[in-house]
């Protein structure tokens, strides 16, 4: 009947529009819900789309920030809790946190409204730092570990505006 056919076509219209979703949002789905993760890839081996980590700070749930710095680094800049943007010019702590949320490190995250940003303090918090005797002076070595389970690492071996590597106009 005909009834009986516009309720099939809508619930056919409505797992379509579920799939679709879960297609555009799978890499936050994933990452908030990692018991997901088996349906999306499985999805994904079929409509060869790829999982990756969210580009927003917000999707990817930090559970830490570890860094390893040189020790005249860790002097001059172990700042945990800077309260203004005096001292948080030499904040590692704030740096880390400010850039993974804005994905940028310039003027604004130097900024008060940016030191006093709730998202930017609990962050900060999560960022820990440890002495590396080995580690160059301009160089810092990071891993971001993400409540899921999944780990990001690198490493900088000349920080910007060092003498290795020094700023352009």
């Amino acid at each position: 009947t005909v009834v009986g056919l516009m309720a099939g076509l809508s619930v056919m219209l409505g797992l379509t529009l579920a799939l679709q979703a879960a297609h555009h949002w799978r890499d936050t789905l994933a990452a908030r819900q990692p018991a997901l993760q088996p349906a999306l890839q499985a999805m994904c081996s079929v409509l060869r789309c790829e999982i990756q980590a969210p580009m927003q700070l917000d999707d990817l749930q930090v559970d830490s920030v570890q860094l390893a710095v040189n020790e005249t680094a860790m002097t001059l800049t172990g700042r945990k809790d800077p309260t203004d943007s005096n001292k948080a010019g030499t904040s590692l702590y704030h740096w880390a946190a400010a850039a993974l949320i804005h994905r940028a490190g310039g003027l604004a995250q130097g900024a008060d409204e940016c030191v006093r940003d709730p998202k930017v303090i609990a962050l900060r918090g999560r960022v820990s730092a440890t002495v590396d005797p080995v580690i160059g002076a301009d160089a810092v070595r990071g891993e971001i570990r993400l409540k899921d389970g999944r780990v990001f690492s690198g490493k900088v071996d000349h920080a910007r505006g060092s003498v290795n590597r020094p700023m352009t106009d």
